[in-house]
């Protein structure tokens, strides 16, 4: 196997642990009380040097979760917010953190991740645009796919769940912002979802 083939199987790797921590994260918390977009906000920061960035999301209902990485390395914080209690599914907002090779991270791309996420049942991008982060143009895809929820339940269905995500890098390191929910709570959240991007910023 030649460098370019092992550089991309890891980085496909990490994807998968970051797509499927975030998944895992929104099913394992307690449910929590609902909050739409109003009301007071928060600021995220970290003491981890690794998470060098803040961005707003709301107090009631909310809380944050870091995790690292062993196998795959990668830093990550998920913002877990309001559960559907019929498919324990939560609503949440992850920021995963990964220093790359040079040569990952000219693979680390929006459509490389996509491909990855094409073998869930249903999948189609809604929207494909731009995000400006700090002056940066962000490559940013919306789209769905089915899950079987609850989780490892024998009484599991097809729920269509919606995601977006912003990919920047900057340095060698890569942020992959990921806002995910049922399509039902993605759209009840879409403000909350929204302001953390607007008031997404790199501290260091």
């Amino acid at each position: 196997m030649n460098s370019n083939a092992k550089s991309r199987k890891v980085l496909l790797l990490g994807i998968l642990v970051l797509l499927c921590a975030g998944v895992i994260a929104s099913h394992c918390y307690k449910v929590l009380p609902g909050t739409q977009a109003k009301g007071a906000f928060t600021l995220y920061k970290s003491i981890n040097p690794v998470l060098n960035f803040s961005f707003e999301y709301p107090i009631v209902g909310w809380t944050s979760e870091e995790s690292q990485g062993t196998s795959q390395k990668y830093d990550a914080v998920q913002i877990l917010g309001p559960k559907d209690a019929k498919a324990e599914y939560g609503v949440y907002i992850s920021v995963g953190v990964r220093t790359l090779t040079p040569e990952q991270l000219k693979m680390d791309s929006l459509d490389v991740f996509l491909e990855e996420t094409n073998r869930f049942k249903g999948f189609k991008i809604l929207e494909r645009k731009m995000t400006r982060i700090q002056g940066q143009d962000c490559p940013t895809a919306t789209f769905e796919h089915f899950l079987r929820l609850p989780l490892w339940k024998k009484n599991a269905k097809d729920v269509l769940v919606k995601k977006t995500i912003v990919l920047l890098t900057q340095g060698d390191r890569s942020y992959r912002i990921t806002c995910a929910g049922t399509a039902e709570q993605y759209n009840q959240f879409s403000p909350v979802f929204e302001r953390a991007l607007k008031t997404f910023k790199l501290t260091s």
